[in-house]
Order: C-alpha cells, then structure tokens, then sequence
C-alpha cells in the first residue's frame, strides 16, 4: 500500500541508484512503471482502450509526439520519456492513496454491490467487507463476506467479457444516475456525483478526460477487501500489487538474484506484521 508500515512513497523517494518499480491497480484497471535514477523519476503506463475516444497504448505513451494525444495533459507534462521530480510523482501517489480510500468505505461498496444479482442485503455485506478488523468477524460473517464477494466476481467477469467483445454503446455522464448500457440492455448504474469523483481521480492518474465505466466492473472484481486478499504465490494484496527492482549493473546475476530473495522475503515480513505492498 501506499501508506502504513510499509511506505512505498518514503521508498522511492529515499530510494538511492537506479530503481524500477511496476505497479499494478488492477483494482482500478492502469498499470505503471517508475524508473528512478539520480532523483528524477520516469512514468510508463497503459490505460485500456473500452471505447472511442479514450485509452492509450504503452506505445503511444513512449511517443515524444503530443500530438499522439491531444486532450491527454499528462502526457505533455511526463510522457515520451519526459522526467519529473518529487513533488510531481507524489502527486501520482496520492491519487492512488485516495482510490484505496474509496475502496474500503461502506457507501462505495455497497454501490457496487448493489450492482450484482443474488446479494440479498449488500448495506449489509458492504459493513463485513468495509471492516477495520475482519479477524474479529465471526465465522458466518466471514462466509457472508466471501459469498458477496464471489457473487461479485463471477458478475464482474459476466459483465467485463461482455463489454469485451461488444462495447459500450450507451451512457451519459451527466444523468444520475449513470447508466451504462449496450443497447437495450442496462449493465450497471453508478450515482453520477460518485461517477465524477473517480474520473478526477482518474484523470489524476492516467491524464484521460474520458472515465471508461470498465472501472467499476474491476472494482467490483479486485478491489472489494483488496487489503485482505493476497496473491499466494508472492503475498501481493490482489488488486494493488508493487514489485521493485535494482538496475545496478554493478551485481553480479547471483547478488543480483540474492538480492531480490533478500527483498521478497522482507516483504513477506512485513505482511506477517499487517502491512501489505
């Protein structure tokens, strides 16, 4: 995460040599590379393309040409390989601090569980999944909490693979709330003050003046209790997973391979203690 125990903000900030950091916000659907070196950071990142007129590729991102992408500020300030400093890579930061925010309270989860068939009371299971302390639940609150939570998942992919392979034909940004559509058929609805207030965070975050509602439907997959779900295979929270490496050409492959079993296993120590990357 970005604040607690484990503070990957003082991390890259602190950071000393050449670093690269992959960020993954499955939970809000952007992945990102920093690259650190000599106190100035470089941004790399994709925002998926779900309809006309919005998303970027990796490709287009790394162009110096802003005319790539004329409506994208974010790219003129930090895009073709352009380097910032602390204060603006801070602000890249914060707006992730604020979508983890979002993600544990009561009122955004209960509208995105609002959203999917077969969840009889999700003011309900919005209060399981919102809690501070989920190892004091008891054991039927912790089967109610995983039931929503598959419900979730199963709708979230139903509806993620449908806007795959037909898009999204129909929503207005302006209605509340906002439907989003394809046809006749109505997928989901999410109140417009709450629709505005992730598309500040996401232009915030990727500079795109167009939100793609795909975002709620990962939310929905792997941002509900993201804190709390873990990656088995290296203890990553599921929807906000941070690796680092070190670009030290000075290691030989073993110290280099030594090194990163050194981190890893410090991560894994810091999860044990609460706090998760």
């Amino acid at each position: 995460q970005i604040e607690g125990n484990f503070n990957l903000r003082k991390e890259l900030i602190h950071a000393k040599g050449h670093k690269l950091y992959w960020i993954s916000l499955s939970a809000i659907q952007h992945y990102m590379i920093i690259e650190k070196c000599a106190s100035r950071y470089r941004l790399f990142h994709t925002y998926v393309k779900t309809m006309p007129g919005a998303g970027f590729t990796a490709e287009q991102w790394c162009t110096l040409d802003h005319k790539t992408l004329p409506n994208n500020k974010l790219h003129k300030q930090c895009g073709g390989g352009l380097t910032l400093g602390d204060k603006d890579i801070n602000a890249f930061f914060d707006a992730i601090l604020e979508f983890q925010k979002l993600l544990k309270s009561p009122s955004m989860i209960q509208i995105l569980l609002e959203q999917v068939p077969g969840i009889a009371n999700p003011e309900h299971a919005a209060r399981l999944l919102s809690s501070k302390k989920p190892e004091e639940l008891s054991s039927t609150e912790v089967e109610l909490a995983t039931k929503a939570l598959e419900l979730a998942q199963a709708w979230s992919n139903k509806v993620d693979n449908r806007i795959g392979s037909l898009g999204i034909n129909q929503f207005d940004v302006h209605a509340d709330p906002v439907v989003i559509s394809q046809g006749p058929d109505v997928l989901f609805s999410i109140p417009q003050k709450l629709y505005e207030r992730v598309a500040k965070l996401n232009e915030m975050l990727t500079g795109e003046i167009h939100l793609s509602p795909v975002v709620f439907v990962r939310m929905a997959n792997s941002g509900l209790w993201y804190d709390y779900r873990q990656n088995p295979e290296d203890g990553g929270a599921v929807g906000f997973t941070i690796r680092g490496a070190s670009l030290d050409d000075t290691m030989s492959e073993k110290e280099g391979i030594d090194s990163a079993k050194a981190k890893a296993s410090n991560v894994r120590k810091n999860i044990a203690q609460g706090s998760y990357c």
